[in-house]
């Protein structure tokens, strides 16, 4: 895979992770250690396992980290829905946030499908294979 830090999604990802900290910095001192760490902590997860994704050799596993960014992408979403009720993120900043949220989980979606493609079984098998696999189909077995 190419470098993470030229996937479009992980640069909108990261711009939305310094974002959910910016917003943070003004919430109540009580949330430090409650929503706010919350926020932080789901919003910095969901580029940091586009990034890992990249290490990894196979599909499957590139898949796995693309869904469990798509996760937190889920649990940022509903913290920041929840900080707008208790009234901590303005609905205007809300709204903008969310919208670039919603980009970024679509984007995962399409990027996790992309690497869940199933490759059609006869690509996977030699000539030889394919050869033999057909005579032994003719054979009748009891």
């Amino acid at each position: 895979m190419a470098d993470f830090k030229e996937l479009i999604v992980w640069q909108r990802a990261r711009a939305l992770a310094v974002v959910a900290y910016r917003l943070t910095r003004t919430f109540p001192a009580a949330e430090l250690q409650g929503l706010s760490s919350q926020i932080q902590r789901a919003a910095v997860s969901i580029p940091a396992n586009i990034a890992e994704s990249s290490g990894r050799k196979t599909s499957g596993d590139q898949a796995r980290l693309y869904q469990i960014a798509i996760a937190s992408s889920r649990e940022l979403e509903s913290h920041l829905l929840i900080a707008g009720d208790l009234g901590f993120i303005p609905s205007s900043d809300l709204h903008r946030v969310t919208a670039n949220l919603d980009e970024i989980q679509r984007m995962l979606m399409a990027l996790m499908r992309s690497t869940r493609r199933p490759t059609h079984i006869s690509k996977l098998k030699s000539p030889v294979s394919r050869t033999l696999n057909s005579r032994l189909s003719t054979l009748d077995c009891p």
